[in-house]
Order: C-alpha cells, then structure tokens, then sequence
C-alpha cells in the first residue's frame, strides 16, 4: 500500500517543510522564491535547513511504461551555524532527520509520475541506503540498504516481494544480465562496501561483492561464481 499520495501541485521533495530553501514555486513561470527565514543574516544565527543529501549521488531509475522515475531518498536536513571567521563561513555543520518526521521512516523509494508530478512513496524504512535503483520490464523494482538487505519490489505498490542478506552494505551498483542460452535474466550487485550511519543498523565490516541472483524452479537463487569475501577493517582499509 502507498504510504502517501501527493496532488500535482508542485510540492517540495520527499516532503513539504517550513525549513525547505524554497518558499513556493510560480507553476505557470517556473520562478522560485528562497526561503528567507533560512537565510543567515548576521553572525552566529543557527538555521536547520532542508533537505541535505535527500537524492545525493546513488543512481535512479526510471520505468518507460510507467513513465515513472524511482528516487532513493533520506529524509534530512542541514543544521548550520554561520561563523564569519571561518574560512567556509559557518561552523558546526551536520546532517540530522527533518524536524517532526517518523525516524522509522526515514529512508524510503519514492515513485514520481513525470506526467502529473505525482510523488508517491512506496517504501520506507529507518534504515539509510546508498545502492542504485534498478526496474525492470517485469514491473519488479530493486534496491539495497546499508543494513544488506537486497530487495525486490512490486514497481506500483512498493511490496516486498524477495529479499536477501548480502555479506555488505549495498552501495551503488544494481545490474541485469542474461544468463545461459534460455533467455533467463539476473540480477546482480557488485562494489566494495562498508558501513557508515548515524542510525544504528546491524551492517557487516568492510566486503567486497559481486553477486548474481536469478529466478531457478520458482525461486531466486545465487548463481555459482557469485562471490563475496568479507574482511576485517584495519587502520589501512578503514
């Protein structure tokens, strides 16, 4: 089930705030009005400010039939304080949940219809997540957190359909490939992982992966060859 459906009014991402940068957006002219009330006007002044790496470099994706793009989000924001004598202009600077939000839904996938603007979250968790989203012409969406979970989602409604515990956290890379000369696909996972969130999660040390999954009678199975070897952080490897 969606857990929240927007109009096509243009809104803010994934969620409105009175801490958001921009106070409105003209529709029918595009122009955008900054948010005074975040702007440091004297030395010293603390402002939260959203969002702060909400979509940050983990790659999305988007479905041609669904004409619909899948967005990994957090739902952060920035608190800051200015400091003229620093050389970046502010002084403490951190990233924490957007004021008044639900920390068990802290991290989710967003569905965003490209014809209406329609933004409808599908999943969410407390659990952060850095890997890319992958969807497929079968309607199966999928994507991995930092707590290794690897999951495959029903691209409309967001519903768990398989999940499995990878040796890392899932960052970045999601593919599909053809396996064998009967038209089979996988999917698959591979990069160097390593945990790293404020939000306590049971992540593994540092691994490395590469890791194919396909359906085989009736269920998915870890193709041979797969690999993934975990070792021990050192003062070298981090």
């Amino acid at each position: 089930m969606p857990l929240e459906v927007f109009s096509t009014k243009a809104l803010p991402f994934p969620h409105d705030s009175p801490y958001f940068t921009v106070s409105r957006v003209d529709v029918e002219t595009g122009k955008t009005y900054i948010n005074w009330d975040s702007v440091f006007k004297k030395d010293g002044e603390r402002h939260i400010i959203c969002a702060f790496n909400t979509k940050s470099y983990w790659p999305m994706a988007y479905h041609p039939g669904r004409n619909s793009l899948y967005v990994p989000y957090h739902d952060s924001c920035l608190d800051m304080t200015a400091k003229q004598d620093s050389e970046s202009g502010y002084g403490p600077r951190f990233g924490i949940p957007r004021p008044g939000s639900d920390i068990n839904q802290f991290s989710g996938v967003a569905k965003i219809n490209m014809s209406t603007g329609q933004v409808q979250r599908i999943y969410a968790s407390r659990v952060p997540g850095n890997g890319a989203a992958l969807v497929t012409a079968g309607d199966l969406l999928f994507w991995g957190d930092l707590d290794r979970r690897f999951r495959a989602f029903d691209a409309d409604t967001g519903k768990i359909l398989w999940e499995t515990i990878l040796g890392g956290s899932i960052q970045m890379s999601t593919i599909t490939l053809r396996c064998g000369n009967d038209g089979r696909r996988a999917v698959g996972h591979c990069g160097a992982a390593r945990a790293s969130a404020r939000i306590e999660i049971s992540a593994r040390p540092q691994c490395d992966l590469c890791i194919c999954f396909a359906v085989r009678n009736g269920a998915w199975r870890r193709l041979r060859g797969s690999r993934q070897s975990v070792y021990p952080r050192t003062p070298e490897n981090g």
